[in-house]
């Protein structure tokens, strides 16, 4: 009898190990196809940004460049390299950039899910120096405790002008 009991008992704690096993293979199972979708899904916001021809700059709370797309570089003519960690300003003309700065600096201050899409014209500064108007659309998202400015222009405003015509 004292041995049918361990038998038994010894079968209890095997079924429960098996029905743990089986609860682990489940949540990792999950946890693997879930770390899948998010790979695939950045995979795909990746490409669509890198593909597009128009410039997207992200901005972190410093002002300092976070991210910059092959739209940005074919625009501006800048490597990546050479923008992270800049002040975004430094993409306008000198005479603009003490204003960007302190509109920027106060608009990071404010809630994001206050924020709306703004679109003005303005002029940007090319590698080579040489000036050029550009529509930019400026809004903001909260990663974090962090609020990014992201930038986008539709391409210069000459190469949008010409698409038109």
């Amino acid at each position: 009898m004292k041995d049918e009991a361990k038998t038994k008992e010894r079968l209890i704690d095997e079924l429960n190990e098996l029905r743990k096993r089986i609860a682990d293979s489940a949540v990792d199972s999950e946890k693997k196809q879930t770390e899948k979708s998010f790979y695939e899904s950045e995979a795909s916001f990746r490409a669509i940004v890198e593909k597009t021809p128009d410039a997207i700059v992200l901005s972190g709370k410093n002002n300092e460049i976070i991210f910059w797309n092959n739209g940005a570089k074919r625009i501006f003519g800048y490597d990546k390299e050479e923008v992270l960690g800049k002040p975004q300003e430094f993409l306008a003309p000198v005479r603009y950039r003490k204003q960007l700065k302190e509109s920027k600096e106060k608009a990071l201050t404010l809630d994001p899910s206050f924020s709306s899409t703004s679109t003005k014209e303005s002029m940007g500064l090319k590698k080579d120096g040489r000036e050029f108007p550009i529509e930019v659309s400026n809004f903001f998202w909260k990663r974090g405790d962090e609020n990014i400015l992201v930038g986008l222009s539709e391409t210069s405003l000459n190469e949008s002008r010409q698409r038109k015509n």
